[in-house]
C-alpha cells in the first residue's frame, strides 16, 4: 500500500528515518549506561583495594612494632615469656619475632 499512495510512501520513510534515530538513541544511552555501570565498578574495586592496602599497613606497622618491642627488651635482659606475658602474646610468637631480622 505504502508504494501505491506517494503520501503514505512518505510517512513511511519518515518513520523509519524516526525509528533509525530512536535505536540511535537507545544504543547510546546503553554505551552511557555501561560507561557509568564501568566508572562506578572502577571506583569500588580502587576503594575496596585501597581498604585492603591500609589494613596491611596496619597489620606490616604492627608488627614491625611488636618486632621492636621483643628485640628492645630482650636487650634490656627480659626473657622471652616474660616479653610474651608483658605484650599478651603466645611464646612461640615472641620467639619468631625474635628470629626476625
Amino acid at each position: 500500500m505504502a508504494e501505491k499512495d506517494e503520501y503514505i510512501e512518505e510517512a513511511y520513510d519518515e518513520l523509519k528515518k524516526l525509528s533509525l534515530d530512536e535505536q540511535k538513541r537507545l544504543e547510546y544511552e546503553l554505551r552511557q549506561k555501561a560507561i557509568r555501570d564501568h566508572n562506578s565498578q572502577m571506583k569500588s574495586a580502587e576503594r575496596r583495594g585501597e581498604i585492603r592496602g591500609e589494613i596491611r599497613g596496619e597489620r606490616r606497622g604492627e608488627h614491625r612494632t611488636l618486632k621492636n618491642l621483643v628485640k628492645m627488651n630482650m636487650k634490656a635482659g627480659k626473657s622471652q615469656e616474660e616479653i610474651a606475658e608483658f605484650l599478651g602474646m603466645n611464646l612461640s610468637e615472641v620467639k619468631k619475632l625474635a628470629e626476625e631480622e
